[in-house]
């Protein structure tokens, strides 16, 4: 009897020793299965706590992009939602977890770094299990990125102009011309103004940009959208004034391919794929960008810049074009 006593008594505090270590078994689902790219896909965490218990959430955690300081794959635009209910098994609490996806293919879903805070205060980290999300392409799936067509430029459409406007048009022209007659009535001469500043090149206007953009590095942890949005809006507008196309209206996988059927390679150091396309992951997806990365990368807009100004640069003259200058002399 007082065997069966002792090992009656064992089995309980085991079972204690177990729950104590394990509070809650968390289960994990997503609302889908699949999602294109930038859908919102939501997961849910569940579990059974006991009464005086609390989750907190400590951190959100995303896979990274495969290439050399790629950012992350999923975006949490909203803080993670946490409810609660009571049961009679305990407190039932759910955890929902709002991300958008920037990559194709299987995507694993880590789970967010969860906290359980028992009624005794003692704080237990838990992390739920791995969910795997499918998501495709946007683009049509017959066709390659380099096969598809570019956006055909349509023509700007003209509202009608309506009795208002041209009433505003007139009066605006009355008030000019009255404006001139009283400044010709009080015969003021204005001041003779200097000579104008000649219009920067391409080249010096571009370098003054890049100069600026040097003295406003974003520091770690600061939102560097601004400087990267300065940064894409710069190396477009100086492709536009040197090669004399609207770079400005073209998307970034627009520039890519046009600049290919001009002849237009840059060396691989200079990575302009790979340049504009962080430029982009940090403005819409606002992937985190390094001091190190953005210096990095205002080093390669120097780099394009000189490449392509010795491409574009006229060609030296020739000896053979230069011996009838000597033999006139």
């Amino acid at each position: 009897m007082r065997t069966q006593k002792t090992l009656l008594a064992g089995l309980l505090a085991l079972a204690a020793a177990a729950l104590a270590e394990d509070p809650a078994t968390f289960t994990a689902s997503l609302d889908r299965t699949s999602a294109e790219l930038g859908d919102h896909v939501t997961a849910t965490y569940e579990a059974v706590l006991p009464e005086g218990s609390r989750i907190e959430v400590e951190a959100l955690v995303s896979p990274l992009l495969g290439e050399p300081g790629g950012g992350p794959v999923l975006d949490f635009p909203a803080q993670p939602r946490i409810r609660t209910e009571k049961t009679k098994s305990g407190l039932r609490s759910k955890v929902e977890v709002s991300f958008v996806p920037f990559q194709t293919g299987a995507i694993p879903v880590p789970a967010p770094k969860l906290v359980v805070v028992l009624p005794s205060g003692e704080r237990r980290a838990v992390r739920p299990a791995q969910l795997l999300l499918q998501v495709a392409s946007r683009l049509p799936k017959e066709k390659k990125p380099d096969e598809l067509e570019a956006k055909a430029d349509r023509p700007p459409a003209v509202p009608p102009i309506s009795a208002w406007v041209w009433a505003a048009l007139a009066a605006g022209l009355l008030a000019i011309a009255g404006l001139v007659w009283w400044i010709l009535r009080r015969r003021v001469t204005a001041p003779q103004a200097g000579p104008a500043e000649p219009e920067r090149t391409a080249s010096e206007e571009f370098l003054a940009a890049l100069e600026k953009l040097a003295r406003s590095v974003p520091a770690p942890g600061s939102d560097a959208r601004g400087y990267y949005s300065d940064l894409t809006h710069a190396i477009k507008r100086y492709l536009e004034r040197r090669l004399e196309k609207p770079v400005l209206e073209w998307t970034t996988f627009e520039t890519l391919r046009r600049l290919r059927e001009l002849g237009l390679e840059f060396p691989q150091e200079i990575g302009l794929a790979d340049l504009l396309g962080s430029a982009d992951r940090v403005k819409f997806a606002r992937a985190a960008a390094t001091r190190a990365e953005s210096e990095s990368h205002l080093t390669r807009a120097r780099a394009l810049h000189d490449v392509l100004e010795r491409r574009l640069a006229p060609p030296p003259e020739t000896g053979a074009a230069a011996e009838p200058q000597q033999a006139k002399r």
